[in-house]
């Protein structure tokens, strides 16, 4: 990898999630998010999580005892379970905020949707103050 495609990595992807989180929703009624910036930012977050531990990881290329093999596990770690979470916890429950007002009747939706939200390993609800409905 060339010096300049190097730092564009390790600079370049986490500032790209740092950003992207200043206009991360933080929704205090589900029912009432701005979906079009929500589902932008989770899918933007799919791809800049494991970039972010890509980046981690590349600071430490080279390197090796103990900290480092560390460094890389926890980067590994982090891109993964962060993508999974975020799949689950913003995906999912976008896609079907997307499909509970295209039904016309939200509230029909509600629970299924309030079940996945409040999850305890699953669920973004308690990532958020205040009250999730």
């Amino acid at each position: 990898m060339s010096r300049h495609a190097d730092t564009a990595l390790v600079v370049g992807a986490p500032l790209a999630l740092a950003l992207l989180e200043l206009y991360h929703p933080h929704p205090h009624d589900l029912f009432r998010l701005d979906l079009r910036a929500w589902m932008s930012v989770h899918y933007l977050q799919i791809v800049l999580f494991p970039l972010a531990a890509l980046a981690l990881a590349r600071i430490v290329r080279g390197r090796r005892g103990f900290a480092a093999a560390l460094c890389r596990a926890g980067a590994f770690v982090f891109g993964v379970s962060w993508v999974a979470f975020d799949t689950a916890a913003g995906v999912t429950t976008g896609i079907l905020l997307q499909s509970a007002r295209a039904s016309g009747a939200p509230d029909a939706w509600r629970q299924a949707i309030m079940a996945i939200w409040e999850h305890p390993i699953v669920g973004a609800g308690a990532c958020y103050s205040g009250s999730p409905v």
